[in-house]
């Protein structure tokens, strides 16, 4: 198990005003508004006032970057994400892997200066990754929660990296930090039989080894606890009013099935749900496989169904997936394909492959006279070439009409 953190700082001078001002549309288009007692992002603020299970084009915009950015490493992803309007943020990154398992899971947690903010994104499908080609092609159908069944693979993947995951997302649910939570759970899980430093827990009284008693047990001053690698924070940070984050999830490939599964399983945790269910805005998906059969469907279509956004980007094949032959698998939210104009929602969903095997030879095909051996005159109905994670992010720059007179009106 891998766990890495970062703060992607930026490049812009912080600043900090003593009273709350008003906002201006015309501040709105520039780099950084004021509000409150603090300033925020202009990208930030749009994600937080944005509604739960409404869809942004914008944000979609984003979360193709993000769900894009996955496959590199942490440091590229910070700062592929700070350069898209999300500067000083702090990034956590978790993978865990299993080569006998087939499991292979990597995810990153992006949160904003101010904590308003945080983006889950999963990694999907690595092409030199065989564990996760193994994944996918494990179909066979596992229970889900008594709420249908679910991709065997993709649920092993969820599994085995939620125990890790979850206290990370409760942390970001209450606006705590998660750089502090990451570090205060490596000392949990990675604590080694030779490590004599006395830990600290949450009451804040610290305890020592089982071999050797602490020392404030035996009436003498406890040791005083440095942990360099939590820094204080910065003084510049003065948290706005402690008011809910907007927590979006994402992922391309593997990582959206894997996403629609992390929304799934928090929607049945009842304590995560009954005191932050509405703090997730929306869950993105590009490229996403199906994840589940039709009681799954059913029993999550009004809930996370209604803040589940699918994006297929012409005649992607793995949307398409599982074929018929591996059984009874359906979609879930709302789908929208790429057209000349961006992203234009669908009432009906993309045609399943029938067999693997056949649709893999015309997805490769597909592929080989697009863009190795361009052949413009055939057109065949799946394609791996379309898949690619750049078609996602330029399908989605794509401006909206009307967004030449103004940039932030509403979409659909």
């Amino acid at each position: 198990m891998i766990f890495e953190s970062i703060h992607a700082a930026g490049n812009y001078i912080p600043t900090r005003i003593d009273k709350p001002t008003s906002t201006t549309h015309k501040e709105l288009k520039g780099l950084r508004v004021t509000a409150g007692t603090g300033f925020f992002q202009t990208m930030t603020q749009h994600l937080t006032m944005t509604r739960r299970g409404f869809y942004d084009r914008k944000i979609a915009e984003l979360l193709a970057f993000a769900s894009s950015w996955t496959y590199s490493d942490i440091s590229t992803y910070a700062y592929a994400m700070a350069n898209h309007g999300l500067k000083n943020n702090n990034c956590v990154s978790i993978t865990f892997t299993n080569d006998a398992l087939f499991v292979d899971t990597s995810a990153f947690i992006l949160q904003s200066q101010f904590r308003d903010t945080a983006i889950i994104s999963f990694r999907g499908t690595k092409i030199r990754g065989p564990i996760n080609w193994l994944t996918d092609a494990t179909a066979r159908r596992e229970s889900f929660l008594s709420a249908g069944e679910v991709h065997g693979g993709f649920h092993r993947a969820i599994r085995a990296i939620w125990p890790v995951l979850r206290p990370l997302l409760i942390a970001v649910a209450e606006r705590r930090s998660v750089c502090e939570e990451l570090e205060y759970q490596k000392r949990i899980w990675l604590k080694s039989c030779g490590d004599t430093t006395p830990h600290e827990f949450p009451s804040g009284e610290p305890t020592g080894t089982a071999e050797e008693p602490s020392a404030a047990a035996e009436g003498s001053p406890a040791p005083a606890i440095n942990d360099p690698i939590i820094p204080n924070e910065p003084p510049i940070l003065i948290l706005p009013e402690k008011k809910p984050p907007a927590i979006y999830i994402t992922g391309h490939s593997l990582g959206g099935a894997l996403a629609v599964l992390a929304g799934a399983i928090l929607h049945r945790d009842d304590d995560f749900s009954t005191q932050f269910g509405p703090t997730v805005r929306g869950i993105y998906t590009y490229g996403q496989p199906m994840v589940g059969d039709s009681t799954f469907a059913r029993e999550h279509k009004d809930s996370i169904g209604t803040i589940l956004f699918r994006h297929i980007y012409e005649r992607d094949i793995v949307p398409r997936l599982p074929p018929i032959t591996m059984g009874r698998f359906e979609h879930i939210g709302r789908e929208y394909h790429s057209t000349e104009t961006g992203w234009a929602l669908r009432d009906k969903p993309a045609r399943r492959a029938i067999t693997a095997g056949v649709s893999n030879i015309i997805g490769i095909a597909a592929w080989l006279t697009q863009d190795v051996l361009p052949v413009s005159w055939l057109r065949l109905p799946f394609s791996w070439g379309h898949h690619s994670p750049i078609n996602y992010m330029r399908a989605s720059m794509i401006a909206d009409p009307g967004a030449e007179f103004d940039p932030f009106a509403p979409t659909v």
